[in-house]
C-alpha cells in the first residue's frame, strides 16, 4: 500500500536545505551544493508511525539506497518485508499481495512530496521554495533543524509539516505529521553519502528483479 510514510521517507535523507532570506543563507546554499555533488546514498532506518485510532505504533526497520540519475529504493525488513522503487517518475511496490505501480504525474501533489529530494540534490532552490514555507537553522558543516510547511493546497491537502534534524550530509531523524494528524517518526543510522554503486550493484539493488520481496 503506497502511504505518506513512505513518500515521506524517500526524501528525508535529501530534503536537507533551502530556506526563506532571515536564514542562514550561507549554510543553507553550502548543504544544498555539497548535496548536489554526492554520488549515491545508502542508510539503515527505524520508523514508528502513530495513527489516532491505535494505541501503539506500527514499527518498521530497513535500509534505503539513492542513486544517480535519480533512483531510490527502500527496502523494508521487519514486520514485514516490502520494497519500493522511485525511478524515471514512477514508483513501483512490491509486497505481500503483490507488485503495483504508480505514475506520479497523476497526482501533482504525491510528485510534489516524493521527489522534492530530486530538487535538492539538483541543487533547485526555486522549486523547493515553491513548494514549502521553510525555517532552517544551523550550519550545513554541523548540526541543523529543517521544518518544511506546504505552500500550496494540494499539498497541505496531504501533509501538515516536516521536521528533520541532522549533522552535515546526514539527516539523523525526520517527523512526518499528515494532515489527518498521523505523525510518522524515523531515525536514521549507518548514513553514507559517498556510496558509488557498481554496475552489479545497481542491478542487484535497484534492478526490477531485486523489488521482489
Amino acid at each position: 500500500m503506497l502511504t505518506l510514510a513512505r513518500l515521506g521517507l524517500l526524501c528525508a535523507l535529501c530534503v536537507c536545505a533551502a530556506a526563506p532570506a532571515h536564514a542562514d543563507a550561507d549554510g543553507v546554499d553550502a548543504l544544498l551544493s555539497r548535496l548536489a555533488q554526492i554520488p549515491g546514498l545508502s542508510a539503515k532506518f527505524h520508523e514508528e508511525k502513530r495513527i489516532q485510532l491505535l494505541s501503539t505504533p506500527l514499527a518498521s526497520d530497513g535500509s534505503v539506497y539513492f542513486t544517480k540519475p535519480a533512483t531510490l529504493m527502500r527496502r523494508v525488513d521487519t514486520p514485514e518485508s516490502s520494497r519500493m522503487l522511485l525511478a524515471q517518475g514512477r514508483l513501483t511496490l512490491w509486497d505481500a499481495s503483490g507488485k503495483h505501480s504508480f505514475e506520479l504525474g497523476a497526482n501533482a501533489a504525491l510528485r510534489s512530496l516524493a521527489e522534492s529530494f530530486l530538487y535538492v540534490l539538483a541543487g533547485d532552490r526555486k522549486a523547493l521554495n515553491g513548494l514549502y514555507d521553510m525555517q532552517f537553522s544551523g550550519s550545513s558543516a554541523a548540526a541543523w533543524k529543517l521544518r518544511l510547511s506546504p505552500k500550496t493546497k494540494a499539498l497541505a491537502r496531504l501533509i501538515r509539516e516536516i521536521k528533520l534534524e541532522g549533522d552535515a550530509l546526514r539527516v539523523r531523524s525526520l517527523q512526518l505529521t499528515e494532515a489527518s494528524g498521523d505523525v510518522t517518526n524515523t531515525s536514521f543510522s549507518d548514513v553514507r553519502t559517498d556510496r558509488r554503486f557498481s554496475a552489479q550493484e545497481k542491478q542487484q539493488i535497484f534492478g526490477a528483479s531485486a523489488g521482489s520481496p
